[in-house]
């Protein structure tokens, strides 16, 4: 969140009119009052957003959606460890090395996958480096 948008919410928790903080930003009441709807909303779904989905960019959220064609497959991360790796990335729009990585760091910390799990091993074998099982020194 920007910081503008940060202070728009913060005025209008004290209390402050849209048209107040309008003039201050020089921007129509309206568009303040859209930016508060849609900050309070962004701020709902991140405080009850399931850990994996927290953890995830929104690019790589959108092509999880999109590959399993199911949006609550955060709810149900098992469910992509039924799917190999490599071929997320053949598959998936917007899936490639880094956001396996980004994909796979959550899944190790967040407890859903060992270390040692072979859904690892299948993709990080390919590059001969496994950062779970050796870690940068």
């Amino acid at each position: 969140m920007s910081d503008r948008n940060k202070e728009i919410i913060e005025l209008r928790e004290k209390g402050v009119t849209y048209a107040d903080i309008a003039k201050r930003f020089s921007i129509s009441p309206h568009r303040v009052r859209q930016i508060h709807t849609r900050c309070l909303k962004v701020k709902l779904e991140a405080d009850t957003a399931p850990p994996l989905k927290k953890m995830l960019p929104p690019r790589l959220q959108n092509a999880l959606v999109y590959y399993f064609n199911d949006k609550d497959i955060f709810t149900n991360p098992e469910k992509i460890k039924t799917v190999p790796l490599s071929e997320l990335t053949r598959k998936a729009p917007m899936i490639g090395k880094i956001s396996i990585e980004e994909l796979t760091t959550a899944m190790v910390l967040l407890g859903y996958v060992k270390e040692e799990d072979e859904w690892l091993e299948e993709w990080y074998g390919k590059y001969k480096t496994n950062p779970w099982r050796n870690p940068p020194r």
